[in-house]
């Protein structure tokens, strides 16, 4: 789950800026938020957490959805 996850993927951006000498957090969330629905993600749909439901697009329980990789 995403307790997992995000640690994971905060480790790979701190990565990719060291590699990069530069921070790239900001114009990657924009890149993702500008390509939504174009196949990077699977939607969740269905589910809930804590309170918070899954609905078709970005929703508070699963964000962007899972990466399609």
């Amino acid at each position: 789950g995403t307790s997992a996850v995000s640690p994971l993927y905060s480790a790979l951006m701190m990565r990719i800026n060291g590699a990069l000498g530069r921070p790239h957090g900001v114009p990657l969330n924009a890149w993702l938020y500008q390509h939504r629905g174009k196949g990077f993600f699977n939607d969740i749909i269905q589910g809930d957490n804590n309170g918070y439901n899954a609905g078709k697009g970005w929703d508070a329980a699963s964000g962007l959805g899972s990466i399609d990789g």
